[in-house]
């Protein structure tokens, strides 16, 4: 029996036991199924902060926030309480740096381009230690006395 006949049944009849803990079953998996989605929405409200506010574990302001009853849809609350934390706990705060020299083809002592003498005239592409680039190194280079 599908629980809208369930339900309509009990409005002109008294349910049998078992319709009872069908009933009762299907009250109690939408009171789950609505705990879950409120839990998943706060989840994703403290990811959200978290993200913004460059805090590293979200799982910790959470606790955080539900200890200090914090209202998560209230801006103001939030700042002055993400404000408190920063000066409280710098160290679950990651600092906003841009990426450094590195990692990249480009020579970033010459402003990305590549020197003349570290060019290859055709010999092994293994930058200044192939021969033609060694060569030029020791013409330019002053002579030792």
């Amino acid at each position: 029996m599908e629980m809208n006949e369930i339900i309509a049944k009990a409005v002109h009849e008294r349910l049998s036991a078992e319709e009872c803990a069908r009933l009762a079953e299907f009250c109690t998996d939408g009171e789950k199924v609505r705990h879950e989605l409120v839990q998943l929405k706060r989840r994703a409200r403290i990811a959200e902060i978290a993200g913004d506010r460059r805090f590293s574990d979200p799982d910790y302001l959470d606790y955080l926030a539900g200890k200090n009853q914090i209202d998560l849809d209230d801006p103001a609350k939030v700042d002055a309480f993400m404000t408190g934390l920063a000066a409280t706990l710098p160290g679950f705060f990651t600092l906003p740096l841009a990426s450094g020299a590195g990692g990249g083809n480009e020579n970033p002592a010459s402003g990305g381009v590549q020197p003349e003498n570290t060019k290859s005239d055709g010999g092994a592409p293994s930058g200044p230690r192939n021969v033609n680039g060694i060569a030029r190194l020791l013409e330019t280079a002053p002579e030792i006395l």
